[in-house]
């Protein structure tokens, strides 16, 4: 299960985005605004444990 935060510019109510982490770990997982995409992808290398990526 997943949280996801909605954010708005203080001044410009027009101006908004928003920040995903999964609930139970706090791991983030997304974050976008008008100038900034961000999506973490989480995956499981199986001789080396696991890793994370940003796209």
């Amino acid at each position: 299960m997943d949280t996801t935060l909605p954010l708005r510019h203080r001044m410009d109510p027009t101006i908004f985005g928003s920040f995903t982490f999964e609930t139970e770990s706090g791991i983030a997982k997304s974050f976008f605004t008008p100038s900034t995409a961000m999506k973490l992808d989480r995956e499981t290398v199986p001789d080396h444990g696991s890793y994370d990526s940003v796209s």
